[in-house]
């Protein structure tokens, strides 16, 4: 017990029936107490969810587990869905729940629900390629990366924080970000990556290569004369 106006106080709750042979005084029982379905929760396209509707206390077998999703137009049941584990891999978002029974006929689960939420992935045009002559002849250059937003958006970057790495796995982390001004750090042709990404923390990634063009060589050890008004002999 706790004490009335006290919370957080550890104890326990004890369920007695008093009223057996009365009419209409019904029994109840603990044989089906609902695990826990979690959270709610709000992930991006592709993220496999998985539910455990498994009974936190059993007393007697469980017969049956059927999975039901909400999408706005009332509880559905899902095909298939019969175990006590639910994987959602179709990005369905709704409010899910599932009723189980007993084999002594005893059901649950009306009232536990769990909304989950997908989020599209923005996508990350891949690839872009950023090209520049090299004056100085030395294979290295300046970019300014945003140059390529667009490109990597397809003109709408709006609502999108986009981010550049060395490496892919730098941008999968999203740690060691690169300066928007940035020199190339291997000669002429180097691959980087930018990191696409909305409000929901959904993402992409996309690949740049940022390539320094060598200049042409031109030969002027040879040349030839005419003078003006006149053409050579053929």
């Amino acid at each position: 017990w706790a004490p009335i106006g006290e919370t957080g106080t550890p104890g326990f709750i004890k369920l007695e029936q008093t009223n057996f042979g009365e009419t209409d005084a019904g029994v109840t029982d603990c044989s089906i107490i609902l695990g826990n379905l979690g959270a709610n929760q709000e992930v991006c396209f592709g993220t496999n969810v998985q539910l455990d509707g498994t009974p936190t206390t059993i007393t007697t077998p469980i017969d049956t587990y059927e999975w039901q999703v909400d999408t706005g137009t009332g509880f559905n049941s899902i095909p298939g869905a019969t175990n006590a584990i639910l994987n959602i891999t179709n990005n369905l978002s709704g409010n899910y729940r599932v009723l189980i029974t007993d084999t002594n006929g005893n059901s649950g689960g009306e009232n536990e629900q769990v909304l989950i939420t997908f989020f599209d992935i923005p996508i990350a045009n891949d690839p872009i390629d950023v090209e520049i002559c090299d004056t100085d002849r030395d294979g290295f250059h300046q970019f300014n990366l945003n140059d390529a937003d667009n490109d990597i958006t397809n003109g709408l970057p709006i609502g999108l924080d986009i981010s550049y790495f060395e490496t892919y796995n730098d941008a999968l982390l999203e740690v060691n970000n690169l300066d928007v001004v940035y020199t190339n750090t291997i000669e002429y042709n180097q691959t980087i990556y930018a990191r696409v990404e909305n409000a929901n923390n959904c993402y992409g990634i996309s690949e740049i290569v940022l390539t320094v063009n060598e200049l042409p060589n031109i030969d002027t050890e040879s040349f030839a004369l005419y003078c003006l008004n006149t053409f050579p002999n053929t």
